[in-house]
């Protein structure tokens, strides 16, 4: 069977070989088919054939869910992504400032070291530490006859500081100037640190060590042993979406002087 040309609403209105001649409207298309000596006329209504409304909306359905599955997978992932990041990027810079100190606490002397224990009222239980360091202002290790010289003294201390919703931070207090050590902490406030010999340090002072960015809240300052310093820090990490984690920092520290 032959397709010859059209027919519109019962006129032709193309030629035998399918020249479009334009006149009319065609709200149907009406095909002329020539097979041997006898001429067929069909009305091709599957040209005009669409989605039903039902369809469409099953299908719009079905397309909605797939895409809510698929954006609730895409969102935990990336949560999971963030939540992972923020800890390694803590632990990471947590690590950091824990070298820093062991560095500081391997120049000293164990003998000069000693552990204040008190109840802090933000933060609790809480310890501080008190030692001796041979460098200078400059930062420079001072010695005579191969033997350290001390330039100052030295106090690790936690602090809850009030103008960050008394966020925990580890806070470094140094006096630099003759001492007689060992010495002592006497004595911990909320403004101040004494020590035995009458040095006294303002709380919110110093250089913070720990927990001064808004991730961090460091919790706990504990010194577990002298001999070796076995040293515990306790930090809260804040992550994406208001959650947080506790990572436990530990380190011993053998002093070579």
């Amino acid at each position: 069977m032959k397709n010859h040309g059209l027919i519109q609403n019962g006129r032709c209105s193309c030629d035998l070989y399918g020249r479009f001649c334009g006149r009319g409207q065609a709200p149907q298309l009406l095909y002329f088919y020539k097979s041997g000596n006898r001429n067929f006329i069909k009305n091709d209504q599957s040209s005009l054939a669409g989605f039903s409304l039902l369809e469409m909306v099953m299908a719009s359905s079905l397309l909605a869910i797939i895409l809510g599955i698929t954006f609730s997978f895409y969102m935990t992932g990336l949560d999971t992504y963030k939540t992972g990041s923020a800890i390694v990027a803590a632990q990471s810079q947590l690590q950091i400032k824990l070298e820093s100190i062991t560095e500081e606490l391997i120049e000293t002397a164990e003998s000069n070291m000693t552990i204040y224990s008190w109840a802090d009222a933000q933060m609790g239980n809480q310890e501080a530490l008190c030692f001796s360091s041979a460098r200078d202002a400059n930062d420079n290790f001072i010695t005579s006859n191969g033997r350290p010289v001390w330039q100052s003294v030295v106090v690790y201390a936690p602090y809850a500081n009030p103008t960050h919703n008394n966020r925990g931070e580890i806070r470094r207090y140094e006096d630099f100037g003759a001492h007689n050590f060992p010495l002592n902490i006497t004595d911990i406030t909320a403004n101040t640190i004494t020590l035995d010999d009458d040095t006294t340090f303002a709380r919110g002072s110093g250089s913070i060590i720990l927990g001064n960015v808004a991730t961090l809240d460091a919790q706990a300052l504990q010194i577990m042993d002298v001999n070796p310093i076995s040293i515990s820090i306790d930090v809260r990490v804040i992550l994406p979406k208001g959650a947080s984690l506790t990572i436990p920092l530990q380190t011993s520290v053998n002093c070579r002087n």
